[in-house]
């Protein structure tokens, strides 16, 4: 349960309303009202958005055809859905929130220059992998450790790059490390762009045919446009991070952990504020490969919209070529899943234990749904044993901001 996932594919999700690769845009305001230690992204109620979200998926298990066999592929992500990147459509002069989770667990060449990142805030982009994530029980609950914001990438940890050009001139470029989420924020001029990766992870003799050269998979087209509308109001929006490689202490040694991803940055999920009757948009990226033993009511998706969940991952996204590009395939949504392959649960819970939410997580997956709750105090909980002890309830299992902690709904 404990060992360490294998991340195998890249994600960048684009939250899109329509038509190819059109984008809605949040407009967060940051929830930090007592009690501290509480994160999430919500909209302004003023109305009027000020910058525009956007999360890309690239998977390596999609046969190209039967004589490539797989190619590594970029995708929009958009309410658990798989969109392509042929096409991407993005609001100019605004600031656009990037979100890329990296399941690629390789490397490839790639010409210096892409070690380098431009166009940016700050050309800097932040990092979150299972193996830079490393926090610490700290007596009473966790001393959150890990992360790391760079403006360069050794050549030598680079899976893909993110690389928006005008011509020939780089306008953008994210260097993607193996196994990773990548966050940061750009901003584009009206105009039409191109995209590409620039590690060659194709075909051919120079690695530079197949995927590369194909739209939707490691190339396409950028639009920046004043004339793209953003919404006003949007969910509120809570991403939550579970990682392996967090050392609970001498005896007990490493211990799994759910984080808060806001912004680049980890937060401990001790005590979780949300707001009340509206809806969340929740995202999980479940870096653990490892499954546990689970009761069979945990099994089943409870709380959320129509009790759902989408799952994304490196195994369930198989697309092929297409006329148009890209043939897409992959992605599933489920009310259940199989018990024996359940990593985590996400499960809130009400007084007396009553289940207002449950989420199953699947190893090595993007979990996405939507859901609202009703005012009051309540615990979360992981429902897999999966912490240290002979009964698998003790170390992370029973301490706040490892795999259990409070809600505060207000």
């Amino acid at each position: 349960m404990l060992s360490e996932k294998t991340f195998y594919a890249v994600v960048v999700a684009i939250v899109i309303i329509g038509g190819l690769g059109i984008g809605v845009a949040y407009d967060h305001a940051i929830s930090t009202a007592s009690p501290s230690g509480s994160h999430g992204t919500t909209n302004n109620s003023s109305g009027g958005s000020n910058y525009y979200s956007l999360t890309l998926v690239v998977t390596t298990n999609n046969q190209y055809n039967s004589s490539v066999g797989d190619q590594p592929a970029f995708y929009i992500l958009s309410g658990g859905k798989l969109q392509s990147t042929a096409n991407i459509t993005l609001p100019s002069n605004k600031k656009i929130d990037l979100t890329i989770i990296n399941y690629d667990d390789g490397v490839g060449s790639v010409a210096t220059q892409y070690d380098n990142v431009t166009g940016t805030t700050n050309d800097q982009i932040s990092i979150i992998n299972n193996t830079n994530v490393n926090s610490t029980y700290n007596g009473q609950n966790i001393s959150v450790i890990g992360g790391q914001k760079v403006s360069q990438v050794p050549n030598d940890n680079i899976a893909h790059t993110f690389t928006i050009l005008s011509g020939a001139t780089v306008v953008v470029n994210i260097p993607i490390t193996p196994s990773s989420i990548i966050q940061t924020s750009f901003t584009l001029s009206s105009g039409s762009y191109s995209w590409q990766c620039e590690v060659a992870c194709g075909s051919g003799s120079s690695g530079w045919e197949g995927a590369m050269n194909t739209p939707g998979w490691m190339a396409g087209t950028v639009y920046s446009s004043p004339t793209v509308s953003t919404p006003s109001s949007q969910p509120y929006s809570l991403t939550l991070v579970v990682t392996t490689n967090n050392f609970f202490n001498q005896s007990v040694g490493n211990q799994p952990a759910f984080y808060v991803l806001e912004n680049g940055s980890l937060y401990s999920t001790a005590q979780l504020k949300l707001p009340s009757k509206v809806e969340i948009s929740l995202t999980v990226i479940d870096f653990d490969d490892g499954v546990g033993p689970v009761a069979s009511q945990y099994a089943a998706v409870a709380g959320t919209t129509n009790n759902q969940i989408s799952i994304v991952n490196n195994t369930n996204v198989n697309s092929t070529e297409g006329s148009n590009g890209i043939n897409i395939s992959g992605g599933s949504t489920v009310s259940q899943v199989p018990s024996s392959n359940i990593a985590h649960t996400l499960t809130i819970l009400a007084t007396g234990n009553k289940i207002v939410l449950n989420i199953p997580l699947t190893p090595s997956s993007v979990v996405s749904t939507t859901f609202s709750i009703t005012s009051g105090n309540y615990t979360w909980q992981c429902e897999v044993p999966c912490g240290s002890g002979s009964s698998g309830w003790e170390g992370a299992m029973s301490t706040a901001g490892w795999m259990e902690g409070s809600v505060y709904v207000l």
